[in-house]
């Protein structure tokens, strides 16, 4: 009985550490995003947001993150509502030691506008980790775009 209770513990600690040490492997920013806004037959636009997340290796060992992690974990936040991120590969991202890559999702906001405004407000287009608690930082070089069209996000994967 004592060895079962010594076997709980040291498996709890474990998964603690481990959960602890992931967190540090990696960490992801949003570096820009193009807010897009689409014509469609009602004379109005759709609004979709193409977004370029910057996530850097911590550590000196080639990283290998779970597809599903990314996509379970980060969603679009816009007026109250959580909106999932459509990426247009579900293959799991692999990082070079100490390195960084952009990943390139999008979102359909499913709003519209009469037209296209002169401003964007980078507060309303914010993107919640639902592992941290938190939303992401923005890169030290972060731009919001407006546009009418996708940059290279490719419209047939949007969910």
């Amino acid at each position: 009985m004592k060895d079962k209770v010594y076997i709980l513990i040291i498996s709890l600690i474990t998964i603690c550490c481990s959960n602890s040490r992931h967190e540090n492997n990696y960490s992801i920013n949003t570096h820009y995003q193009y807010v897009v806004f689409k014509g469609n037959d009602l004379k109005t636009y759709n609004i979709y947001v193409e977004n370029f997340l910057n996530i850097k290796n911590n550590t000196k060992d080639t990283l290998i993150i779970p597809h599903k992690d990314i996509k379970n974990h980060l969603k679009m936040v816009y007026k109250g509502d959580s909106l999932s991120l459509s990426f247009m590969s579900d293959s799991d991202i692999k990082i070079a030691p100490l390195d960084s890559i952009d990943l390139n999702c999008a979102v359909n906001l499913n709003d519209f506008v009469k037209e296209i405004p002169t401003k964007l407000d980078k507060e309303n287009y914010k993107i919640y980790n639902n592992y941290s608690k938190k939303y992401l930082s923005n890169t030290d070089d972060y731009d919001i775009i407006r546009t009418t069209k996708f940059g290279v996000f490719k419209e047939k994967y949007l969910n």
